[in-house]
């Protein structure tokens, strides 16, 4: 885990969904970040459609000067040479990362750490098949690559953790006050999901929340982080 000092240089691989946007702002909103470009997956939309949204986002945030990548044809982290000083934070399917560990095989040495949000381990999804996470969903194969060939550690959110800690809607509200550019964006761009859902289940915020706060993920205990081996089933039934 990092000093809550130190300044966190990173590069923010997503699918620009709603989640992806308030974990982006977050980022941005954090002096303690430094967020050196984005590259966009497919996933909740196109690439293409991904680059534009991520664009708009930006434009409102009023950080345009941050580069967008997209998709795979570009390499990750690009001309960066600095090895283990990025963060990696995969917030939408993991194909891009995939490819870069299969294009470069030192992808990982030039990684300090890896947060991901996806994957789950009791079954309850959020995509078409009811049992699995949708970005894992999107591309298992390229999930299990990562989990099991990339070198540097790894922090997990998997869907469980944002299904037992939703934000009542009454939560979700009291942070839509302040009437601001920002926040006029955020409700109008939930507005759909919020009509459907009873409460407001946040995804990719957890995995930036992780990155931001360890407190709040490890926990302030003195314990001790065992490695673990994980396998993404990829012979189950597509739906």
């Amino acid at each position: 885990m990092m000093s809550e000092r130190e300044k966190i240089k990173c590069v923010v691989d997503t699918d620009a969904g709603t989640d992806d946007a308030q974990a982006i702002a977050m980022l941005l909103a954090s002096s303690r970040v430094d967020v050196l470009g984005f590259t966009t997956v497919h996933g909740n939309t196109t690439t293409k459609q991904v680059c534009v949204n991520l664009l708009k986002l930006l434009r409102v945030l009023q950080r345009e000067d941050i580069p967008i990548f997209p998709g795979a044809e570009t390499a990750l982290l690009g001309d960066v040479k600095e090895s283990g000083d990025i963060t990696l934070i995969a917030i939408g399917p993991i194909t891009n990362v995939a490819t870069a560990i299969r294009q470069d095989s030192q992808f990982g040495s030039r990684l300090k750490q890896c947060f991901i949000m996806g994957g789950n381990y009791y079954g309850k999804g959020n995509s078409k098949n009811i049992c699995a996470e949708f970005n894992f969903y999107c591309d298992p194969e390229a999930a299990n690559i990562v989990l099991n060939q990339l070198t540097c550690p790894i922090t997990l959110v998997g869907m469980e953790v944002c299904f037992d800690n939703p934000f009542t809607l009454d939560m979700h509200k009291s942070l839509r006050v302040m009437d601001t550019k920002t926040g006029r964006f955020f409700e109008l761009m939930e507005q759909t999901i919020i009509k459907k859902w009873s409460s407001y289940i946040a995804c990719d915020e957890y995995a930036v929340g992780a990155l931001l706060n360890p407190k709040v993920s490890y926990g302030t205990q003195n314990k001790c982080l065992l490695p673990l081996s994980l396998k993404v089933n990829t012979q189950g039934t597509r739906w």
